[in-house]
């Protein structure tokens, strides 16, 4: 499982437990279906105060340890 992309939505009410350590990873769905583990301090750069939201290219090695997270960039309303 080199890389997978995640989808996640959290509100910022729902992210709080991630952000006060009460629980420590985050299951989320994959685009093909696969369930993912990721521990929360990866996805504490990419949270702001509406909670954690986007598409993420997540990378593994070949053990299935994280090796980075990248969030993909929104598309833009054009005119």
């Amino acid at each position: 499982m080199p890389q997978v992309i995640c989808p996640i939505a959290l509100s910022a009410d729902r992210w709080l437990p991630y952000y006060q350590g009460a629980v420590r990873a985050l299951v989320v769905r994959s685009l093909d279906g696969r369930s993912v583990q990721l521990p929360a301090s990866a996805l504490r750069p990419f949270v702001d105060h509406d909670g954690l939201h986007g598409i993420f290219i997540v990378d593994f090695d070949e053990a299935g340890r994280l090796r980075g997270l990248q969030r993909l960039p929104l598309p833009t309303r054009g005119a």
